[in-house]
């Protein structure tokens, strides 16, 4: 069942987006007296079913410090009820952040909010996690994944930069001399205010999903997918091309700049 434009709200808006431009089948669940999710999606000859979670603008601006893992946590548990119908098929959270007050949405705490909100960084793409997890053996196995929407915005002048540093240095970490920066700063100032506007996906498997989410879900140039292996140690499974050279070429303050955290 189709939803009209004026019903979705601002995740469901996102999602649709997201799957429209990567030719990504998918319907709109039909609502009943029971919970169910919202979309099924088809991809590798398989049915997955999503259930999107946003945090809003209505929730109360919380006064002092205080821990956004637990509001993420909370909003894993409380899908099972729309998953429970649906065991025989893969199951995948999605999960958006229109403007929060509360929880300003990132990968690490998507993973903090799975895997426990104490994390000991091993390196750039391996982490541990220990502490009050989502996703254990017994509980919340319905869930093959959590995949949480990211705004990306690319500034063009930015990554070309970051290309001709690459061909002029030929990938050795070097001082640039005054001509290599007034070269760079020719060639690039034309690309100056062309920002190319992402939605991007970052997925986390669950490890003790009864479903694995096909590998063919959320494969964009942008995209990225997490796992923790049986050792306990959560890395970078996918990157997508355009995503894995930023991370190659940009310093860590322009990609946070554009949102590639």
């Amino acid at each position: 069942m189709l939803l009209a434009m004026a019903q979705l709200n601002a995740s469901e808006q996102a999602v649709t987006d997201y799957f429209g431009l990567h030719d990504v089948g998918h319907e709109w669940i039909q609502r009943t007296n029971l919970p169910t999710a919202d979309l099924r999606v088809a991809v590798d000859g398989q049915l997955v079913i999503v259930e999107i979670k946003e945090f809003s603008r209505s929730a109360k601006l919380r006064l002092g410090g205080y821990c956004p893992v637990p509001f993420v946590r909370h909003k894993i548990r409380e899908s099972w009820r729309q998953f429970e119908q649906y065991s025989e098929q893969s199951c995948c959270l999605m999960l958006y952040d229109a403007a929060s007050l509360t929880v300003c949405l990132r990968p690490e705490l998507i993973l903090c909010g799975m895997f426990g909100e104490y994390i000991e960084t091993i390196d750039p793409v391996t982490y541990r996690f220990s502490g009050v997890a989502a996703m254990t053996p017994d509980r919340n196995t319905h869930i093959s994944a959590v995949a949480g929407l990211f705004p990306l915005h690319v500034h063009r002048n930015c990554i070309e930069a970051g290309r001709m540093i690459f061909r002029i240095t030929q990938g050795v970490k070097r001082e640039l001399t005054d001509d290599d920066e007034l070269q760079i700063h020719r060639q690039t100032a034309n690309y100056v205010g062309q920002v190319e506007h992402i939605m991007r996906i970052v997925v986390v498997e669950n490890p003790f999903a009864l479903r694995k989410l096909p590998r063919g879900l959320f494969v964009g140039p942008f995209d990225e997918r997490w796992y923790r292996g049986n050792d306990g140690v959560v890395r970078l499974k996918y990157s997508g091309q355009r995503v894995e050279e930023m991370r190659s070429l940009l310093p860590e303050y322009a990609q946070k700049m554009m949102g590639l955290w």
